[in-house]
């Protein structure tokens, strides 16, 4: 009776001395966290900009080699490059993909002029994968890639402890080898910036959740000169509101006069439209050296002449 009570112990006693687990913790719990399956997801984005790049195939061609440094069965989809790229680029969209009680985001590159997808099983056998897709977009001035990878780790469980994927990955780990698909991933990123300086590519990085490495997030130019754009259309229609509505009341939004008497009146509505018409010159000085600021009497029209 003694024999087999020795043999059923004698597992749990040699990994824990084979990999420095103390014997004083608790037998379940070690039990439960060597036969329970855990599995881990992670993904990470990333968006480089590259201004004045011009050379599909040859981005095209950097791209697919970063990716295949880790990763294998490299697939490469050429799409149509349009006559005249957008002014913004298209970015990497996600469609929910449902199947039964699972739903995943599947990565989409619509409209890119090329993508490339890969996936590295190197260390699958030990539990740990990771599948990569970077799509390529033109712009008016340059071109984008947008990278999109996920990883997956998988340790534990009664197959893992049949198929020696546990304790290899509990070896890999007592001797320090670094297993972590997202440092492969990382490692991925690094060759295709080294082939960018060497093809003397200008690049920044604009995007990247999380951040990895020591890597710099730069303000992307695209959305400030965005933002910009869309601040000088929005004045613009204000301005040609305001003279329009001058104009349905038989007023000049040049009239400096008929301004200067609406803000001796305490006009707001009528020295707003002015204002806002953006014709007469709210800091000009009469002949006895006042501005109209100077001439209004109401705190409300001197604060927007201020303003």
């Amino acid at each position: 009776m003694f024999q087999p009570a020795i043999r059923s112990r004698l597992p749990l006693f040699c990994l824990s001395a084979a990999f420095g687990l103390s014997l004083a913790t608790p037998a379940q719990a070690f039990f439960d966290d060597i036969v329970k399956t855990k599995t881990e997801s992670k993904s990470m984005t990333a968006t480089y900009d590259l201004p004045g790049a011009s050379n599909v195939k040859q981005v095209q061609d950097i791209v697919h080699k970063a990716l295949t440094y880790h990763g294998d069965n490299a697939h490469v989809r050429e799409g149509m490059a349009l006559n005249e790229p957008p002014a913004t680029p298209k970015r990497i969209s996600f469609k929910e993909f449902s199947f039964g009680p699972v739903s995943m985001q599947i990565p989409q590159c619509d409209e890119a002029v090329f993508s490339v997808s890969s996936s590295d099983g190197s260390m699958a056998k030990w539990g740990d994968s990771a599948n990569y897709m970077a799509c390529g977009f033109r712009y008016q001035g340059g071109m984008r890639v947008a990278f999109f990878a996920q990883s997956k780790s998988t340790s534990g469980g009664v197959s893992g402890l049949l198929s020696g994927k546990t304790i290899g990955t509990m070896i890999t780990k007592a001797i320090g080898m670094n297993s972590d698909p997202m440092a492969f991933i990382e490692t991925s990123l690094s060759k295709m910036e080294e082939q960018f300086n060497e093809a003397k590519l200008s690049y920044s990085l604009v995007e990247m959740a999380p951040l990895m490495g020591k890597r710099e997030v730069v303000a992307d130019p695209l959305v400030a000169q965005q933002r910009s754009t869309e601040k000088k259309a929005a004045d613009r229609a204000k301005r040609m509101a305001a003279r329009s509505e001058l104009s349905k009341l038989g007023v000049e939004a040049s009239d400096h006069e008929r301004f200067l008497k609406a803000v001796r009146s305490g006009d707001e509505d009528m020295v707003a439209l002015f204002l806002e018409a953006g014709v007469v010159d709210h800091q000009a000085v009469d002949a006895e050296g006042r501005k109209p600021v100077d001439l209004a009497k109401k705190p409300a029209v001197k604060a927007m002449l201020q303003g």
